[in-house]
C-alpha cells in the first residue's frame, strides 16, 4: 500500500546538516559581510538554487554507490529524487 520512503530521516537531516555546514563555512570566510549576511535567508547565504542543486547531486551520487544503503536506492528515478531533495532544502533553508 504505501512505497518505502527514497530517503530516510537520517539521511534527509545529513543532506541538510551539509548544506548548513557549507554556509557556515561561507560565513567563515568573509567576516566582514557576517552582518550583511545574517539579514539574508540561509538559502541565499548558499548562493541560491545553483549550488544546492550541486550538493544534492553529489549526495545522491554517493548514496547510490554507497555499498550499505545503496541498494534501497537501485529502482528510485534519480532525476526525481535529486529534484524533490533540491526543493527540500531549498524550502528548509527559506528559499522559493
Amino acid at each position: 500500500m504505501f512505497k518505502k520512503p527514497l530517503c530516510s530521516d537520517f539521511l534527509a537531516t545529513m543532506l541538510i546538516l551539509t548544506c548548513v555546514g557549507a554556509g557556515s563555512m561561507a560565513l567563515l570566510s568573509t567576516p566582514n559581510l557576517i552582518h550583511a549576511e545574517e539579514t539574508k535567508s540561509l538559502y541565499d547565504r548558499l548562493g541560491g538554487i545553483d549550488p544546492i542543486t550541486a550538493v544534492v547531486d553529489e549526495f545522491a551520487n554517493r548514496l547510490v554507490a554507497d555499498q550499505t544503503v545503496g541498494g534501497r536506492f537501485a529502482s528510485a528515478d534519480a532525476k526525481r529524487f535529486k529534484m524533490l531533495n533540491t526543493e527540500l532544502v531549498c524550502q528548509s533553508t527559506g528559499g522559493p
